[in-house]
């Protein structure tokens, strides 16, 4: 028997290097190498299901059989073991050695094999079906025999077993017709594969951990043992596992384990929604707090529902993702069950992240991007006020804008109207632009004629204009519209005011003037569309007539 010995350098006793006996843990080791795999399957559970196809189409059924008795619609090309009865075992994919010290039954169809001329070890089994009395000619008596009561008859089915090449089995089972005698017809058509198991003679390589640690502290080593497969002397010496085969091994024991990939990809999975979560509760604060908001929902409504779409959606693809069943479903001692369940766990946790963060990103640039390219500057108000005296009715225009850009041009057109249909006259038009601090002012006074009754301000700011600014119909913002008081009115101020409750409030504070010579105001209709404007009325003093 080979002996394989460890003879690290730092094994030395009285100046000579000690090797040191592992053996064991070679072969132990190299019993994990891969070995020959083979498919399990029922011939009660092949028959069964396989006559209950009903698929027309020859791919689809050859797809369909391929699955029955491997599990998959594509298996590698490795042998089938059909038993004629379920075991205890799920159908699947098993190394052939494993399988052979499990069961009674299928370590003798597997030691066929060795035979000169293996043949198939056929099971016929008797079941009770239910029958009418027989009136005619007697069943044939290799097919059935009948009991003491005529209404029961035991039919004889013959359950073929044995192992053969899973693709040529499937496609023999798929163009039998779709009956029990026909399927059995057609495994025994097949050949069974009778070539004895091969000795491993690939080459190897395993990594051991020497139980004896050398240096001062005390420190574990790992040796490195290879193999070509042919015959080996009596003693093979490993060398020490540095640089590349060290990095392998520490690699394998974390990578190879299959929950592990999948842990980590849980744990990524898990930050993302965590930042997602945070992500969206700092952008929905910021912005509620400073009012865009507000504004995101009252401009583009649209965006701002398809951005909060696209965020529940990127949260509940990770979170389905992350509570899925993670532990496998089916034998839990078959390794290639593990492997494809973890891994195929792996590719969906790792899918669902990147689709999660970009659906995220998606619906992040959608609530932010549209309303920043939609905000505008606000459309300043004027403050208007009029001084009647006896003669002449003189209004002086006055605009603070703020948040206005240097390149915005803000015009203010002033109109006079003689009615309410009646065509406007220009007596005025003002043009500014914002300084560095973003504040735009303008005063403008001019005197209206005798027969001036309305009179508009109009402010654009940029290229927005309004439809119409008149006073029979005002549409848009920037138009404010006002009624000219009459000769000897005194001063009257037009004041915006920034709500409905603030002009309440004015209103109600604002002491009304007694002058004795001044006529009365008549009330004349007011239209606004720009911030609701308070009439202010100054105290005045006009001369008597």
């Amino acid at each position: 028997m080979t002996r394989y010995l460890c003879a690290h350098p730092g094994h030395e006793r009285k100046g000579r290097t000690m090797a040191v006996d592992v053996t064991a843990q070679v072969r132990l080791e190299r019993e994990f190498l891969p070995r020959e795999s083979a498919y399990l399957a029922s011939t009660d559970d092949v028959l069964s299901r396989v006559s209950a196809l009903r698929s027309g189409d020859a791919i689809d059924r050859l797809a369909q059989v391929r699955r029955i008795l491997t599990g998959t619609t594509a298996p590698i090309d490795v042998p089938v073991v059909l038993a004629a009865r379920s075991t205890d075992r799920v159908p699947g994919l098993y190394e052939l050695d494993e399988l052979r010290r499990s069961d009674g039954a299928i370590a003798d169809l597997i030691d066929r094999r060795f035979h000169a001329s293996p043949d198939t070890a056929d099971i016929v089994v008797l079941s009770d079906e239910g029958s009418e009395p027989a009136t005619g000619a007697a069943a044939p008596a290799a097919e059935t025999m009948t009991a003491t009561q005529l209404e029961r008859v035991q039919r004889a089915r013959v359950l073929p077993q044995g192992i053969f090449p899973v693709m040529e089995l499937s496609a023999r089972i798929a163009d039998a017709r779709p009956d029990e005698d026909s399927i059995v017809e057609a495994i025994k058509a097949t050949p069974t594969m009778g070539t004895p198991l091969a000795e491993r003679t690939d080459p190897w390589r395993v990594v051991i951990e020497c139980p004896t640690p050398v240096g001062d502290p005390p420190v574990q080593h790992r040796m490195v043992f290879t193999g070509t497969g042919d015959h080996e002397p009596a003693e093979v010496l490993g060398t020490p596992a540095v640089g590349w085969d060290s990095a392998l091994e520490d690699a394998a024991t974390l990578d190879l384990a299959p929950p592990t990939p999948s842990r980590r990809g849980e744990r990524r999975l898990k930050a993302v929604l965590l930042a997602e979560l945070v992500i969206g509760a700092l952008v929905a604060g910021l912005a509620w707090a400073s009012g865009a908001l507000a504004q995101a929902v009252r401009e583009t409504p649209g965006w701002m529902g398809f951005a909060v779409t696209l965020g529940v959606a990127a949260f509940a693809i990770g979170s389905i993702a992350l509570l899925g069943r993670s532990d496998a479903d089916g034998n839990a001692n078959d390794t290639f069950v593990l492997r494809r369940h973890y891994a195929s766990r792996a590719q969906l946790i790792a899918a669902s992240t990147m689709l999660s963060a970009g659906i995220f990103a998606l619906a992040l640039t959608s609530a932010i991007v549209p309303p920043v390219l939609d905000a505008e500057a606000p459309v300043p108000a004027p403050i208007i006020t009029f001084a009647a005296g006896n003669r002449v009715v003189t209004a002086t225009v006055q605009l603070d804008g703020r948040d206005i850009a240097t390149d915005d041009l803000v015009t203010v057109e002033m109109r006079q109207y003689s009615a309410d249909q009646a065509e406007g006259v220009l007596i005025g038009r003002v043009t500014a632009t914002g300084n560095s601090a973003g504040r735009v002012t303008v005063s403008e006074a001019m005197a209206l004629d005798r027969g001036a009754r309305y009179m508009s301000v109009l402010v654009i700011v940029g290229d927005r204009s309004t439809d119409t600014c008149t006073p029979a119909g005002a549409t848009g913002t920037g138009c404010t519209v006002v009624s000219v008081p009459p000769l000897g009115a005194g001063v009257i101020r037009f004041v915006p005011a920034p709500s409905l409750e603030a002009l309440i409030q004015e209103t109600e504070t604002t002491p009304i003037p007694t002058t004795a010579p001044s006529p009365s105001i008549s009330p004349s209709p007011v239209a606004t569309t720009s911030p609701a404007a308070s009439v202010s009325p100054a105290a005045s003093t006009s001369p008597a007539a």
